[in-house]
């Protein structure tokens, strides 16, 4: 079950594509169309008149909210010495759009400006394409022990359809394709969660940080014995065996 989940007012998205004589209930009888195909400059919804004009207009069935993946914020600190270390981590990631459809990188603006005016017109919200995370906390780390900040950032996700028109004197194209549209995201009292993750260094584990450090031109080194590396790099490694406390109430302490 999601987080939260909400029904869009679709009358303007419907009175828009009626405009274009296409049938808002019946848009899957109309032709599929891989949306790498649509000309960039056609994006944009243009209406001049006597049902003429063209653009892509997305209409959405539901906008969901759920945790996305986990994700390190900064690097992993693991503490090779036998006597605790304190030591600042952290740091900055950026999460942005993703879709169940491929995109070029040639269209994704048209993508956006369309997210953007689907989800204001239907949920009275505007549309973020992409969002930084930051945060840093001074903490212990206990000797044979690797620490990390760790993020669960609520995604809302777009549900629908996308219906491509081009109307003028000579032609009449109304094609559709479908899919997903998901990117950071809150509303109400939802919240991304930051929390600090803790793991016990296994002797195996040990000898594997310690040659993956060795051949990483991002691991630290440092006089205090930490040994630092990315955090994607050890996050899969090290879940089943991490303890998670909220950065708040650490905080708090």
């Amino acid at each position: 079950m999601p987080l939260l989940e909400r029904f869009p007012d679709n009358s303007a998205i419907d009175a828009q594509l009626r405009y274009f004589t296409v049938d808002p209930s019946r848009i899957e009888e109309l032709l599929r169309i891989d949306p790498n195909r649509i000309d960039p400059r056609q994006w944009t919804v243009l209406q001049v008149g006597n049902g003429w004009g063209h653009g892509v207009i997305g209409r959405s069935r539901t906008m969901s909210y759920d945790f996305g993946s986990p994700t390190g914020l900064g690097p992993a600190v693991y503490n090779t010495t036998a006597n605790p270390i304190i030591r600042t981590i952290g740091g900055e990631e950026t999460i942005g759009t993703e879709t169940s459809f491929s995109v070029s990188t040639t269209i994704e603006a048209g993508l956006f400006d369309i997210m953007n005016v689907s989800v204001t017109t239907s949920y009275g919200r505007t549309w973020t394409n992409s969002k930084t995370f930051k945060d840093s906390l001074e903490i212990t780390i206990p000797p044979g022990y690797m620490s990390w900040l760790e993020l669960r950032p609520v995604m809302r996700r777009v549900q629908g359809h996308f219906v491509h028109v081009r109307r003028d004197p000579v032609s009449n194209v109304r094609m559709w394709f479908a899919g997903d549209v998901t990117a950071p995201g809150l509303e109400g009292s939802l919240a991304d969660v930051v929390q600090v993750r803790e793991a016990r260094i296994s002797k195996e584990h040990a000898r594997f940080m310690k040659a993956a450090a060795e051949k990483a031109p991002s691991s630290v080194h440092s006089k205090d014995g930490a040994i630092s590396l990315p955090a994607s790099w050890v996050m899969d490694l090290l879940c089943e065996h991490a303890t998670s406390t909220d950065v708040a109430k650490v905080r708090a302490q």
